[in-house]
């Protein structure tokens, strides 16, 4: 299971696009919808954003597993917090919070940083493959450095 996070193939990567964009679309909807949304009593609507945008942020991490990837995932959460938290502005009912929007980006970095530390504790290189391994499907596997060649 975490082979598939410090390095996704490239149909789990392209099945967590089409999932990123999904749920990207569905909270963007939750909190531009008046009367849905997180409630406001205790905090829960800090944490509410927060642990939306961690998944998110987990789900980009995923999709574009390099460090490219997770910086411009980093700034598309970034963006998708500051226009729905001034969008709500517009809305009846809704009002946009910096607090929101910083609860997002900790969520976001949260779910991006968790992501980065497990391949960084497991091995993985920039790219998202395991250290001496060649991306799946190109090329012989390597394992401690060795060229290991199956058809041989």
């Amino acid at each position: 299971m975490i082979r598939l996070i410090v390095a996704p193939p490239r149909p789990l990567r392209r099945l967590t696009g089409m999932g990123l964009a999904l749920v990207a679309g569905l909270i963007a909807w939750i909190l531009l919808t008046p009367g849905l949304g997180p409630s406001e009593a205790y905090a829960l609507d800090k944490v509410t954003h927060a642990v939306a945008f961690a998944g998110l942020g987990f789900l980009s991490a995923i999709t574009w597993p390099d460090r490219r990837g997770l910086l411009l995932g980093l700034a598309g959460l970034a963006v998708l917090a500051v226009l729905t938290e001034g969008m709500q502005t517009l809305v009846p009912g809704r009002t946009g919070s910096p607090g929101d929007a910083l609860a997002d980006l900790a969520g976001a970095l949260l779910g991006l940083g968790g992501v980065a530390w497990l391949r960084l504790r497991h091995g993985s290189a920039p790219g998202g493959t395991p250290r001496g391994a060649a991306p799946l499907g190109e090329g012989p596997v390597r394992w401690h450095g060795t060229p290991c060649d199956p058809g041989r």
